[in-house]
């Protein structure tokens, strides 16, 4: 009878620190930096970098994994047009770690091709998103006001020289381009003739929630001289 007595208290020991074992939980909200909650966000949660399991973020921005043991996981959140959310995140025993997740906007890109003197936006126009004041997570890219001017100097056009010029800069609350560095140029007259033209350059700034902020962009322009007649 006591042996009896002893296995099934065996028994229920095992099953109750299983389920301690499994009763971590992680919880989070993804906001944008208006402190506006992001839904559809999606979820990844891994452990060394190998994905353990995925959701999406609610109506409300929220979003859970349950079910974990006791260890360090890591956390990325992934959204259209925002930048890549990542963090690590300690779960205790028994415990529920909480994650609040701020994405922000991400980088944007553009092209300019200049080709015989005739500068030419290689990106098409983009189409606003509608503003909802009670869910954040609305991006309208920027948008750019006059295509820029850029001529081809004379001399590098009489050189042959070629190749593609480019720009890491800022989209300023006023449109205005700061450039922040020169990634790559074939020629310093190339180099000088952009930022001359950069200079010019006016977007209508992007806008979270249907407020301007500032945003950076990696700008190429695409020398070719013209073609021979």
């Amino acid at each position: 009878m006591r042996m009896c007595q002893m296995k099934w208290w065996m028994l229920l020991a095992g099953i109750f620190a299983t389920r301690l074992a499994m009763s971590q939980s992680i919880e989070g909200t993804a906001f944008d930096p208006s402190g506006a909650i992001v839904p559809g966000a999606r979820v990844m949660l891994m452990v060394d970098y190998v994905k353990k399991s995925e959701a999406v973020t609610d109506g409300r921005g929220r979003f859970s994994f349950s079910g974990l043991e006791p260890g360090m996981y890591f956390v990325q959140i992934k959204q259209p047009r925002f930048s890549l959310s990542q963090q690590h995140v300690v779960v205790k025993e028994g415990q529920t770690a909480r994650v609040y997740a701020v994405l922000t906007p991400g980088r944007m890109d553009d092209e300019v091709v200049v080709q015989g003197g005739v500068a030419v936006p290689a990106a098409g126009s983009r189409k606003a998103q509608p503003y909802t004041p009670e869910v954040g997570g609305n991006i309208d890219l920027p948008r750019l006001l006059n295509p820029p001017r850029p001529r081809y100097p004379e001399k590098a056009a009489q050189g042959g020289i070629q190749g593609m010029v480019v720009l890491y800069a800022r989209i300023k609350l006023d449109g205005g381009l700061e450039i922040l560095a020169v990634l790559a140029s074939p020629d310093s007259e190339l180099e000088a003739e952009v930022r001359r033209a950069a200079a010019e350059m006016r977007y209508d700034p992007m806008k979270l929630n249907g407020k301007p902020v500032e945003c950076e962009i990696e700008l190429r322009f695409d020398f070719h001289p013209p073609p021979q007649e």
